[in-house]
C-alpha cells in the first residue's frame, strides 16, 4: 500500500514535528558561529597561520560573532586578519583594504569612532589608488566614511562624500541600479537632517519610482523607503501626502512582514506621530 504523501512509513504528523523541532534563528546563528569556530581553529592547527583559507574562515567567524553582539572577540579576530593581511599581501592590496573596512565597521559599531575614521580614510586612499575614483569598491568606501561622518555629526562633510559616491555611482552604474538608489536614499536621509528637504524629497521618489519596478510594492526595501518619504513630505508641510503614504506603506507591511515586524511598527508609529501632531 501506498505511504500516502509523506513516502513510505512516514507519520503522519511529520511536519508537525518538524515546525515544533525547529531551531530560533538566535540557535541557528550559535550553531553557525560554533561551525565557523571550529573551521578556524582546525585550519590553523593544520596548516599554521597565516595563510588565505585560514583567514577567510576567521574573517567569516569574525562577521558572525559582530551580528550576535560578541564585540570583543570580533574585534580580536579582526585585528588579527588585518594584521595577517598585510603580511599575506601587503598593505594596499584590496584583500587588505576589505580587512580595514571590516575593522572600521566593528569599531563603528561600537562607538570607536576616531579609530574607525582613521582606517576607512585608509581604505578610501588605498582603493582610489589601486581601482580609481570611481570603481565600485570606491564608491563603497565613500559611503562607509560619509556613514561614520554623519553618525559623528560632521554633516557637511559627510554630504560631499555621500554626493561623490552618488555622482560617481550615476556615471559608471547607471541611475537606477540598486547600489545608486541605495547612495540616492544614503545622501536623502543626510539632506532630511541637515533640513533639505525638497531635494531630499526628490531623491526619495525617484528612488520610490524604481524600487517600485525594480522589486515590486511590497518589497522591504520599497516600504522602507515609503516610510522615509512620508516623514521627509511630513515634515516639509505635506501632512495630507504623507498620511497616504504612511497607511499605504502600513498596510503592504503588515501584509508581506506581519503587524510586529519591527519595520511595520516604525510605519505605524510614523503615522500615529502624524495624526497627533494634527490633533486626531
Amino acid at each position: 500500500g501506498g505511504g500516502g504523501a509523506f513516502g513510505e512509513g512516514a507519520p503522519a504528523d511529520r511536519d508537525l514535528w518538524i515546525v515544533q523541532d525547529m531551531p530560533s534563528p538566535a540557535d541557528l546563528l550559535q550553531g553557525k558561529v560554533a561551525v565557523a569556530r571550529k573551521c578556524a581553529e582546525w585550519l590553523q592547527e593544520r596548516m599554521g597561520l597565516p595563510n588565505p583559507d585560514s583567514l577567510a574562515h576567521v574573517t567569516e567567524l569574525a562577521g558572525l560573532l559582530k551580528s550576535i553582539g560578541e564585540y570583543s572577540e570580533a574585534e580580536a579576530l579582526f585585528r588579527y586578519e588585518l594584521k595577517a593581511s598585510e603580511e599575506l599581501f601587503g598593505p594596499t592590496h584590496p584583500d587588505t583594504l576589505t580587512s580595514v573596512d571590516n575593522l572600521a565597521g566593528l569599531l563603528k559599531a561600537i562607538g570607536v569612532h576616531d579609530e574607525a575614521e582613521t582606517l576607512y580614510r585608509r581604505a578610501l586612499d588605498g582603493s582610489v589608488q589601486k581601482l580609481g575614483p570611481y570603481h565600485p569598491d570606491t564608491l563603497t568606501s565613500f559611503n562607509n566614511l560619509a556613514s561614520l561622518l554623519k553618525a559623528m555629526g560632521r554633516l557637511e562633510e559627510a554630504e560631499s562624500l555621500y554626493r561623490h559616491a552618488l555622482k560617481g555611482s550615476e556615471e559608471t552604474l547607471g541611475e537606477t541600479h540598486p547600489d545608486t538608489l541605495t547612495s540616492m536614499s544614503n545622501l536623502a536621509a543626510l539632506l532630511t537632517v541637515r533640513g533639505n528637504l525638497a531635494e531630499a524629497e526628490r531623491f526619495y521618489r525617484i528612488v520610490l519610482k524604481a524600487r517600485e519596478e525594480q522589486l515590486g510594492p511590497s518589497d522591504l526595501q520599497t516600504l522602507r523607503t515609503i516610510g522615509s518619504l512620508a516623514a521627509t513630505v511630513d515634515r516639509a508641510g505635506g501632512a495630507v501626502e504623507a498620511e497616504r503614504l504612511y497607511a499605504r506603506g502600513l498596510r503592504d507591511a503588515r501584509a508581506t512582514l506581519g503587524p510586529q515586524h519591527q519595520d511595520t511598527l516604525v510605519l505605524l508609529t510614523g503615522l500615529a506621530e502624524l495624526l497627533r501632531s494634527s490633533g486626531r
